[in-house]
């Protein structure tokens, strides 16, 4: 009865888990795609201020907007780290990491990967 108990636990604590690493990981890319606007919108504004010349605009403001978007490209792109670990854990924990035929997660076609011990 206790082997039954623990399988049981230990099946609950894989789906908590599971849903845990899963909200984690749209957690991160809900945050991603939110930056990404960002910077896409700092992009338009530091063309804008070039097509109107920087006669305009002061040059202590331009390198303000052009180092808030550097910063967030930099956490842009550890963002995009973050998402593939935690995608990697959630294709652990949902037993798709280890399933044969081994696919590539990381495409979008999922293809299979062909395997050749020798």
């Amino acid at each position: 009865f206790d082997t039954e108990q623990s399988l049981n636990l230990l099946k609950q604590n894989l789906v908590t888990q599971t849903k845990k690493t899963y909200n984690q990981l749209y957690n991160l890319i809900s945050t991603y795609n939110l930056l990404k606007k960002q910077i896409e919108q700092d992009q338009k504004r530091l063309l804008q201020i070039s097509a109107k010349g920087l006669a305009r605009e002061s040059p202590l403001d331009v390198l303000e907007i052009t180092e808030l978007k550097a910063q967030k490209e930099l956490l842009l792109t550890q963002l995009h780290l973050d998402i593939m670990e935690q995608y990697i854990y959630w294709l652990d924990a949902t037993g798709l990491i280890s399933q044969m035929p081994v696919h590539n997660y990381l495409s979008t076609r999922l293809e299979p990967i062909e395997i050749k011990y020798d």
